[in-house]
This record gives C-alpha cells, sequence and structure tokens, in this order.
C-alpha cells in the first residue's frame, strides 16, 4: 500500500525555509512503527504526489486554508479514483460537515485513526461502510448523509508515538519544529483547541529526539511548537540539565511560546537553562477590559508588563503577539493596545510582534457569537477566514465588533499595520516574508498547474 499525505499551504503566505508539516511526519512515523510495509510519501506538490501513485490520499486542512483544501481534493478527484482523507483542525471542529469529494474525515489526534483505517484498507482493499462502522474519531459519507463516530481516546503516554519521520521532508538548514506536548489546558475564546486536554512527552523522550535531529540535521534554532511550552515546572527543571549534560544548548537557540500570567523569575530561569532564547508571549491587547473577554478572565495588563520587564531582565529575545477588532473594543481601547506596544517596543521590552485581526475560528466562542448573529455559516466561503496583516481584505472580512464603525477599524488596522513593519523590519525577521500582491481571484487549478512550492520530493 502507498499512502500520499499532502501538506495544504497559500503559496502567498508559505514562508520558505520555514514551514515544516510536522503533523504528517508524526503520522508517517506511527505507521512506519506499526505498518512497516506501507509506504508513505510526504509532500507538498501535487504533481510529486500524483507522480506517486497513492493508493490512499490524506490532506490536512485548519480552517483559514480549508477553502484550498477542498479545491485540491476536487482537483485530484478529476484525475484519480483513490479515496481521500481529510484530517486537522477544521474537520475536528465541524466534523458534520465532511464535504465531497472527501471520503473519510478524521478527526482529533490522528495516530491511531489513520492506523486503523490503513489496516482496513489492507485486509479488504478499500474503505466498506460497514467496517467504517466501529472505527473512532472518524467521519464519513453513507447513504446520503454524513455519520460522525464517537471520539478516540486520546493516547496515552504520549511517549508512545514514535518521532516524526523527518528524512520524508528536506529539512536542510532550516529552523527545526519540534513538539514537547500537546494540548493546552486552558480556554481562550478566539482559539480553538484541537486537542483539549495537555499531555507532554517525557524530558528524556524529547532529549533523544532533540540529538537525533540535531545530529542528522545541523541548525542554530529549534522552535517548540508546543500550543504552550512553559506550562510544567516540573518538567522543564528535569529538562534543561538534561539538554545541557546533553551538549544541547551550545550553540543552539530554542524558540517557545507561554502565557504571560505563567512568568515568573522562577520560570524563566527554568527556560533559560533549557537554551531558551526566544519567548513568544501571547499578549493579544494592551486594554484590560479586551483581555478579560479574549482569555477568560485570566490575566491583565499588569501581568503582561511583567512578564515583559522579567524576560527583559533575563535578556530574552520578546515576541508578542496582538488582536484588534474584538467586539467591544472602542478606539480608547486600540489606543491603549497601540501605546502598550510602542512603549515596550520603545523600551526593547518587545522586539518582534505579530498582530492580527480578530479570526473566527469554528469551534470557539467567538464562533458561536458570529454563528448567533448570521455573520458566519458552516457553508461560507472559508477562505474569509484566512486573513492576517500582510493578507487583508476589507470588503471580504468578518468584522465582529457592533461597538465600532468599520471604517474606523479599518483606520486603525492600518496604523497597526505601519507599526507592525516597523518593528518587524527593524529587527529583521526572517520568518516574517515582505508583503506581495495579494491575489483575490479564487484558486483555480488547472491542468498542470501546481502552486506548492516546496522540495520535499
Amino acid at each position: 500500500m502507498k499512502l500520499g499525505l499532502l501538506d495544504v499551504q497559500n503559496p502567498d503566505k508559505k514562508v520558505e525555509n520555514f514551514n515544516i508539516p510536522l503533523g504528517l511526519l508524526y503520522l508517517a512515523g506511527y505507521l512506519r512503527k506499526h505498518v512497516p510495509e506501507v509506504s508513505v510519501f510526504v509532500t507538498d506538490r501535487l504533481d510529486s504526489l500524483l507522480a506517486y501513485g497513492p493508493d490512499v490520499i490524506g490532506v490536512t486542512a485548519m480552517t483559514p486554508n480549508y477553502k484550498m483544501a477542498l479545491d485540491t481534493a476536487i482537483f485530484l478527484k478529476d484525475r484519480t479514483s483513490v479515496p481521500i482523507l481529510l484530517g486537522g483542525a477544521h474537520i475536528t471542529a465541524l466534523p458534520h460537515t465532511l464535504a465531497h469529494p472527501f471520503d473519510i474525515g478524521v478527526f482529533g489526534e490522528g495516530e491511531a485513526t489513520l492506523l486503523e483505517l490503513v489496516r482496513i484498507y489492507l485486509s479488504e482493499g478499500g474503505f466498506a461502510k460497514e467496517s467504517l462502522t466501529d472505527t473512532q474519531g472518524i467521519t464519513y459519507h453513507k447513504n446520503g448523509s454524513v455519520c460522525v463516530n464517537s471520539a478516540r481516546p486520546l493516547i496515552a503516554p504520549l511517549d508512545e508515538i514514535p518521532p516524526p519521520l523527518w528524512d520524508l521532508w528536506n529539512l536542510g538548514a532550516r529552523v527545526k519544529w519540534m513538539s514537547t506536548s500537546r494540548g493546552c489546558p486552558y480556554s481562550c475564546n478566539f482559539c480553538f483547541k484541537m486537542l483539549k486536554h495537555y499531555r507532554s512527552f517525557s524530558p528524556a523522550y524529547i532529549v533523544n529526539q532533540l540529538k537525533e535531529v540535531l545530529t542528522r540535521y545541523p541548525s542554530r534554532s529549534v522552535y517548540f511548537v508546543d500550543d504552550l511550552f512553559a506550562v510544567d515546572r516540573k518538567r522543564l527543571a528535569e529538562l534543561g540539565p538534561m539538554m545541557q549534560k546533553e551538549g544541547l544548548t551550545r550553540n543552539v537557540s530554542y524558540i517557545c511560546t507561554v502565557r504571560a500570567d505563567l512568568v515568573t523569575e522562577e520560570m524563566a530561569s527554568l527556560m533559560w537553562e533549557a537554551g531558551v532564547r526566544v519567548v513568544h508571549l501571547g499578549l493579544e491587547s494592551g486594554s484590560d477590559k479586551i483581555l478579560s473577554y479574549l482569555k477568560n478572565e485570566t490575566t491583565t495588563v499588569e501581568e503582561n508588563q511583567r512578564a515583559l520587564e522579567i524576560c527583559y531582565d533575563k535578556a530574552f529575545f520578546t515576541f508578542g503577539s496582538f488582536i484588534i477588532g474584538t467586539p467591544g473594543e472602542t478606539e480608547q481601547d486600540l489606543d491603549a493596545t497601540y501605546e502598550f506596544i510602542k512603549r515596550n517596543w520603545e523600551l526593547c521590552r518587545i522586539r518582534g510582534v505579530g498582530m492580527s485581526p480578530l479570526i473566527v475560528l469554528p469551534g470557539t466562542h467567538v464562533w458561536a457569537d458570529a454563528l448567533s448573529r448570521g455573520l458566519v455559516s458552516e457553508d461560507m466561503e472559508w477562505d474569509r477566514l484566512d486573513m492576517d496583516m500582510m493578507f487583508f481584505d476589507p470588503d471580504r472580512y468578518v468584522y465582529l465588533n457592533p461597538d465600532m464603525k468599520k471604517e474606523t477599524f479599518l483606520t486603525y488596522f492600518e496604523k497597526f499595520k505601519d507599526l507592525f513593519w516597523a518593528i518587524n523590519k527593524k529587527f529583521g525577521h526572517s520568518v516574517i516574508p515582505e508583503p506581495k500582491a495579494k491575489t483575490t481571484q479564487k484558486v483555480q487549478l488547472p491542468e498542470g498547474h501546481f502552486p506548492w512550492k516546496g522540495k520535499s520530493s
């Protein structure tokens, strides 16, 4: 059996030499362990996928790139008769919306579910409907309707999942991505949690994986892509000394995400001992009112500022992310956020910044609010949610704030965008691409045209 896994990315947004389809590589590693006779191919190129000639195709999609994934599946169905599976955050949030031409959707954690599907295919040469009835974690078409099976329990302990199959991707000298945990124990109103329960790999597992990756693919930077890396103080206290003993903190800088309200002097010291030099803080707003809405009353502007001061004192390169366009946000709130960013940038507390208009993601409180107001629907044009500071279409943006005219918001948007570029150009972030001309036409996939530019094959 040949399984082809396709990483679908917006070519305008793809950052060359940075993006790595970590989830697909984990799936490949899990299959290699349990069904080594199955050949797995991971790519971001349609031409390479078709040339491979897979028996089954798997496509992953978050909501912002779901429209592209759907167009891709239609393109593939016109050229091959093999089953196409859909996984990722979008189908996990809305499993009952499985669209043709996807034959099966995989929701939640995918490794064990994909393994069961592969075993069904190996046994039967296909996916008979009666064979899918008891398969947990899937959604599929039957008699003109969509069947959603029960959720699959999460894999425990997490160390049972083998490392990603790195040799299926051309890592080169790029920043290495690595996961040390899954899930998040918090419930921010704007954030969809694909895996709701926090679980972590053991320090020994993490160290062994780092040794393998950095030996085979030397790099000066490793990005811990966890939803929340610095949440378990005990784990960090064990991890740092183990990394130092193995020489994993020499000439390698680590990047991680942490909540501002969890940053203490002790936690910062533990992160530093583990080689972390770049910290990404989800600061979100300079207004307590807006922070209360976005983060469910779990943090304040004062705590954000305290976290920035601690990170500055520890000499971290601190990257802060912010959201504008929140329901209830006033001009005073936006002014406070702007001044918070500008002041901390001038004081070098913030060295890099991410900004985004509030995006409505299915499965969130924000989505439920927008749905009740008729601003979104389950059959909407999903690429309307594929927007950020660099790629923004004001006419198609789903604007949620009834307390501010959209024209006023757009004026502020341009002001924040200018600040975004002033900060990030000053410090020369290699991971932030220059803006390109925004393509307003719908994605077209004519014969022979393959928009993905990766070099995985």
